[in-house]
This record gives structure tokens, sequence and C-alpha cells, in this order.
């Protein structure tokens, strides 16, 4: 292996553990909340321990990639590492003293999100450095696939470390790793990086108030739309100071990129009509990916009662998925050309989407051993929901398995679980080891089995 092949995957190895902790906590939030003094019948409070991480990884991306431009790319992916590693301390130390509560685990995750959206540029930013013409672009499709595939395979790795660590902590385990490996990536980095990566070009000014306006924006917004009072109110109780005071902080943002000589995001990319298209897209695939990663493992374990672990496996073929059609989008758009790659990618995802959103008026419920008389009743079939206060509050109200029958729903609705890998690349549908020859879709649970049969 060369020496800059080497660098780009330790890079890169330091990119994908903070893409991993970016969605590890969908199926850890069940374990969280308790310990930071939520009910999980108030589930809808936890949030922002997803968004502050997503938060943090806005602010940094389009600040830090012009800073390494000045300080040199290895400085500033030793401090974002240093970063993460901060947050994932503080993260792992919520809930263990009486002030380190719910503002204390969100305010970790914010530090964790500028250290691992700080790898993202740079990761990129290394890549092109290193590489040259069609090289370059399966570097940055391999630096893709890498995030991505960190991202998807939270979930599950999540799971799977705090059920191995059960008695080491559980899903404050999943964070103290972060320490060791942080450090190992940036010594890997620091070690082969001496002379494989060039000299900074110029001292370019940094708009720090940008990042500033930028990362206040986004926290009032955030906090606007936080549901302190989920019994009587869907959004909080000031949410129009809150809201006004986001649209202050980002119009003075996108006043200050007007303005400024050196703007956070240089100022011929705003007049491309290439980069407000692609940003648009990216946009509306973020969402569709959110909701894949986010909802599919929450609804795995509070509408059908699956361990961790299963309800992290509910995205296995998505895992396969998304890198593989990262590594190929790039071999394919240094052929095709990026806008037909994106295209196609946004038309699969978008196929995909719509075929597992469509309703199966046949679903049923199969009974087990034990249901009780009249309780196997026909399906209405309604398609997925979304998840809110009123489908999660009536599941897992009590942690002990002995009442969960007490708590479950009378007649549940049928989930299916989408499956898209946004415009990025790939998308897959349901786990195929969910269905049977027949096509149904099999969901097993504490006590029920749910059967959704297709409409053939």
């Amino acid at each position: 292996m060369s020496r800059r092949a080497l660098l780009l995957g330790l890079a890169g190895a330091g990119l994908f553990v903070a893409a991993l902790d970016a969605y590890v906590v969908v199926t850890l939030l069940p374990a969280m909340v308790g310990d930071v003094g939520l009910t999980i019948e108030r589930f809808e409070q936890a949030t922002p321990i997803v968004t502050g991480f997503l938060a943090g990884y806005v602010v940094a991306m389009p600040l830090l990639g012009a800073y390494s431009d000045a300080r040199g790319r290895i400085p500033v992916y030793g401090a974002c590492m240093a970063a993460f590693a901060l947050g994932s301390v503080i993260t792992a130390t919520a809930g263990l003293w009486s002030f380190a509560g719910l503002p204390w685990l969100v305010g970790g995750r914010f530090i964790q999100g500028l250290g691992g959206g700080g790898l993202v540029p740079l990761s990129l930013a290394l890549a092109a450095d290193l590489y040259r013409d069609r090289s370059r672009t399966v570097a940055l499709g391999s630096v893709a696939g890498l995030q991505e595939a960190g991202s998807v395979l939270g979930p599950l790795y999540g799971a799977t470390a705090a059920a191995a660590a059960a008695s080491a902590g559980g899903w404050r385990f999943v964070f103290w790793l972060n320490i060791p490996l942080a450090a190992l990536c940036a010594a890997g980095v620091f070690a082969a990086g001496r002379r494989e990566i060039p000299r900074p070009r110029g001292n370019p000014a940094i708009d720090w108030l940008s990042a500033v306006l930028l990362g206040a924006g986004l926290g009032a917004l955030v906090f606007a739309l936080y549901p302190d009072d989920p019994e009587h109110r869907a959004l909080n109780e000031l949410f129009l100071p809150a809201g006004l005071l986001a649209m202050l902080l980002l119009g003075g943002y996108g006043w200050r990129q007007v303005r400024q000589l050196e703007p956070l995001i240089p100022r011929d990319l705003l007049r491309s009509r290439a980069f407000a298209g692609s940003m648009a897209a990216n946009v509306l695939i973020g969402a569709a990916l959110i909701v894949t990663l986010v909802d599919v493992p929450i609804l795995g374990r509070l509408v059908f009662n699956l361990e961790a672990l299963d309800s992290g496996l509910l995205l296995t073929q998505f895992l396969i998925g998304v890198p593989v059609g990262a590594v190929a989008g790039g071999f394919l758009a240094g052929r095709v050309g990026n806008r037909i790659t994106a295209a196609l990618g946004m038309l699969v995802s978008a196929a995909t989407f719509l075929q597992m959103s469509t309703p199966r008026p046949h679903a049923r419920r199969e009974p087990r051993p034990g249901d009780e008389p009249g309780r196997d009743r026909p399906h209405d079939g309604h398609a997925h929901r979304p998840l809110g206060a009123d489908r999660v509050r009536p599941l897992s109200i009590s942690p002990d398995p002995r009442h969960a029958r007490a708590h479950r729903p009378r007649h549940p609705r049928t989930c299916q679980t989408p499956g898209a890998a946004g415009g990025r690349g790939v998308s897959s549908g349901v786990p195929r080891d969910l269905h049977d020859r027949r096509g149904a879709m099999r969901v097993r649970g504490a006590g029920y089995r749910f059967v959704a049969t297709a409409n053939t």
C-alpha cells in the first residue's frame, strides 16, 4: 500500500468513527433517556440528542475546511479528533451527577458534532490533495462511502457494543470507546502525513462571526421546535420568541455572507445554479436519510418491542447498499458525469420509498399461542404512520418485560420500514430476512407476531 493511500485510509477511519456516532444513539435512546431524567412517555423530548450532533456538524463543515487551508490539514485534523473525544467524555458522563442532565448530554453531542463535522471537509480535502484526475473521483467516492457507511452502521454498532459491554456501563461504554479510537486515528494521520501533505496556501481570513451566527441560529431553531410539554402542545412554549431569534440570527448570517469580503461560503458558489441545485437536493436527501436511519430502529424498539440489536438489524440491507452505491457512484461519475449519476441515484431512492410507502390492504396479524380470544382480528391495512407521541406512549411504558403486554396497544398498525440510501448512491428495501416466500413481512415482538401480506 502506498503512503498516500495509507494516509487517506487513516483519515477516513477517523471520519468513519465520527460518522458512527451521528446515529449511534438511535438504538441507545431508550436506555439513555432514563439516565438523564426523562421518561419513556416524554420520548419526544430526546430529539435534541440527535439534532445536537447534527447542528455541530453543520457549523463545523464550512468553517474548518477553510481553516485547514490556512493552518494545514494535519493540525486541524488533530484538533477535530480532540474535540470529538472531549464531546464523547461529556456525553458518557451525562446523568452521573445531578447537574449533568439533558442539557449536559446535548452539549456533549454538539461538541462531538463540531469535531466530527470538521473531519468531513478535511478528509475530502486530503483526497483532493493526494490524488488527481480520475483517481481523485474514486478517492472522493471512497471517502463519501466511509461517511455514509458509518452513518448507517451507527445504530447497529451502538446496539452491539452496548449489549457486549452491559457490565461495563452499557450505553456509556460506546462513548468511552471513542477516546482510544480517536487517539489512534489522530496518531496514525500525524505519523503518515508529515511528508505527503502540501504546505498551507496563503493565510485566508476566517469568518468566525458567521460561524457563531450560524451555530446560534441553528441552536435557537432547535430550541423553538423542542416539545417541552408534549401532553399539551406540539411546540415549545417559547416557540415565537425563540423562532424570531433564530430568524434574526440566520438572517444576520445570510446578510454577512452577502457583505463579507471573505464569506464562509464563497460567493461564486452561491451564484452557481449547479451549487444551488445540489444543495437543495442534498437537503431533501438528508431528510429522507434521517427518516430511514432514525425512525426505523425506533419503530422497531417502541412499536414492535424488538431488542436493541434486532432493531439495528432492520437496517441490514441499507448497510450493504450505501457504501457500495457510494463507491460505484464515484466510478460512474468519472464516465457519465456527476449529474446523470446523481439523478439516477435519486430516482432509485424515490422509487424505493414509493414502494415501501404503498399501503397493503390485506395486512393482518397472525395469532400466537397465548393470545387472548377476540384479539386475532383483521388489520386495517394502513401503511406506515409518522412516529408521534400518541404512537409511542402506549408502548414500553414499563421497563419490566413482564408487564409489556399490558402496555401494548390492542390493535397495533403494521409498519413498513422504508429503506433508502438517499440520492447519494443507492437504496434498498425491507431486509429480506423479514420476508417469507409469499412476500409476507414478519416482525416478531415480545408477545405478538405481525404479518403484512403483499397485495398480489
